[in-house]
């Protein structure tokens, strides 16, 4: 993974109108709901996105990822964790799929640590206590945003996740 050190992250949407195109099919990153979209990453290799310039929006059905039969790839360099870090996603957004932050996104907004609530980042949960296996989400926000399509069969767990907070950026964030 590589890790941002900018101070701030700026989300980025594709402004989009979401009307038919001129010859009567609908547009291909057209969306009604969160779980219609998907990140998708321009490389083969590339290890789990930490910026928000690294991955682009698609709706699951249209989802142009690359080619990758055959390609070996090296593992991921480790980092330490950083609960600031990005948290890209994609999200349906004025009925198109566009990309956004969760770190910086009203969905994590907070005033308080009591706002704050982990969940699991994958499709199941974490059943660790690894705080890099987790989002922090405002205790308001739909679940539909992390959501997973077709829902995966996932084990039971039995570990504990790690605890969250409101960061000084008024932001939940995983603690570690």
């Amino acid at each position: 993974m590589q890790t941002s050190t900018l101070r701030h992250i700026v989300t980025f949407a594709f402004v989009v109108a979401c009307s038919d195109s001129d010859d009567g099919k609908p547009m291909a990153d057209a969306c009604s709901q969160h779980s219609d979209c998907v990140l998708v990453t321009p490389e083969c290799c590339n290890c789990p996105p930490t910026t928000l310039a690294s991955v682009r929006a698609a709706h699951r059905d249209g989802a142009d990822a690359p080619r990758c039969d055959g390609i070996a790839c090296a593992p991921c360099a480790e980092v330490g964790y950083d609960p600031l870090r990005p948290q890209p996603r994609a999200a349906c957004i004025a009925k198109q799929c566009q990309v956004i932050d969760l770190r910086q996104d009203e969905a994590s907004r907070c005033a308080q640590d009591s706002d704050c609530r982990t969940e699991s980042a994958g499709c199941c949960p974490g059943c660790t206590s690894d705080p890099q296996l987790y989002v922090s989400l405002n205790t308001q926000t739909d679940r539909g945003l992390l959501a997973c399509f077709p829902v995966p069969p996932c084990d039971p767990c039995l570990g504990t996740p790690p605890s969250s907070y409101c960061a000084a950026d008024g932001h939940c964030a995983v603690r570690k």
